[in-house]
């Protein structure tokens, strides 16, 4: 079981590399990753308040590179699923109304 997770999250959760068909996009005269990857390390969690003075959590980070998760979810679902507690109805209101406003890219 631990063998099947450590594969999976190396997988699924490890951003390992970024491209401009993926997360590259250009910032001033050069190109930047939009999750801002690599993340800073953490050594305890903490709760802040972001750019906008909303509570955010930043949980225990130990690898740059890797996506918070849930293993129990991660396990079932087998796909990449971030996963961070929800602590402010205002941050959920907002990402609701930008999710069901976005408009489908025709391929």
């Amino acid at each position: 079981m631990y063998n099947d997770y450590n594969e999976l999250i190396n997988y699924v959760e490890h951003h390992s590399k970024c491209s401009v068909f993926t997360c590259l996009h250009k910032k001033g005269l050069a190109n930047e990753c939009r999750y801002k990857v690599p993340w800073t390390l953490q050594l305890t969690s903490i709760l802040e308040l972001d750019d906008n003075g909303n509570p955010k959590f930043v949980a225990i980070q130990n690898d740059d590179h890797l996506n918070l998760h849930n293993p129990t979810m991660l396990s079932l679902w087998r796909l990449n699923i971030d996963c961070k507690p929800i602590i402010s109805i205002n941050v959920v209101i907002r990402y609701n109304a930008k999710y069901t406003s976005k408009v489908e890219k025709n391929l």
